[in-house]
């Protein structure tokens, strides 16, 4: 289980293309059960109609992505990050 997810809100524009956007994080709960999770929102999401004509709105909890210009863990006994 990860340590932290992202939070995210997924909205669909009229030609049918999805957009994701973080609202926020989420971390396990450390209370007497550990089946649920602290949310921290940095944004609420609003909804939308979806295909069926109802309203709703969509949150949508995964891992973090490896982002863009950072360096991927590597293993600290070759210096070289180069397989054995």
């Amino acid at each position: 289980m990860a340590d932290r997810y992202e939070l995210h809100t997924v909205k669909t524009n009229k030609d049918g293309k999805s957009f994701w956007t973080k609202i926020g994080v989420a971390f396990p709960w450390k209370g007497n059960s550990k089946d649920g999770y602290n949310l921290s929102f940095d944004a609420l999401p609003t909804g939308q109609m979806n295909d069926s004509g109802e309203f709703e709105i969509r949150v949508v909890m995964m891992p973090p992505k490896e982002r863009e210009g950072t360096m991927p863990p590597r293993d600290d006994r070759d210096p070289f990050g180069l397989p054995d």
